[in-house]
């Protein structure tokens, strides 16, 4: 007997930008990820500030919509911080702090709750975490939609287990999908820049 196959929730994910860390000031911040699709478009997300600033070039900055429940350490509540489906969520866009937070940008066709896990490159496990998307009134929110689906976002606040800020690196995200129509499991590489500011100053009120 062969079984019939689910369609797949998760329309496209991947990270947010390739290497977090460095401050829009800094012109390594130029070098910006632009997320296709299997067949080569262009996702949205980018934002290109048109005024140069200080430096005389144009700086680039990722724009998305907060999670549910995002607190002001950049973790994020469990169950959304008690919200229910009736609420209605009207968060607009913002800047991506992204000197602070490292992040995954998913586009799905419904909601789902994320098991992750993240390792640096010697597999070591850094951190730990569920969140969930679309029972807090998400799915209602104009600024999520997209042609490819629902946007959210995944996000770590770049430190370990014991509360610390990770080094200079690449870190590894396992993370396993739970949607209405069964399991997706996905993993991720990302890299965190450290450039001499201290993050525990800078990220203080960037959330």
């Amino acid at each position: 007997i062969q079984g019939i196959s689910q369609p797949s929730t998760i329309v496209h994910s991947g990270t947010f930008i390739p290497v977090s860390g460095i401050p829009v000031s800094d012109p390594r911040s130029i070098v910006v990820n632009i997320n296709t699709d299997r067949n080569g478009t262009a996702l949205p997300g980018l934002n290109v500030i048109q005024n140069a600033g200080e430096s005389g070039v144009l700086e680039y900055q990722q724009m998305w919509v907060k999670p549910v429940g995002l607190r002001m350490d950049g973790t994020v509540a469990e169950s959304n911080g008690g919200c229910t489906s009736a609420s209605h969520e009207e968060t607009g866009q913002t800047v991506f702090p992204e000197l602070c937070l490292s992040a995954i940008q998913v586009f799905s066709k419904e909601g789902y709750t994320a098991d992750i896990s993240i390792f640096d490159h010697f597999g070591k496990f850094i951190h730990q975490s569920v969140q969930e998307f679309g029972s807090c009134g998400e799915l209602l929110n104009p600024a999520r939609r997209s042609a490819y689906g629902l946007q959210s976002w995944l996000v770590w606040n770049q430190r370990d287990l014991a509360g610390d800020f990770v080094g200079t690196g690449v870190y590894i995200w396992k993370v396993r999908f739970i949607t209405p129509n069964g399991t997706e499991e996905k993993s991720y590489r990302q890299g965190v820049v450290r450039t001499g500011q201290d993050p525990a100053v800078n990220c203080a009120a960037q959330y």
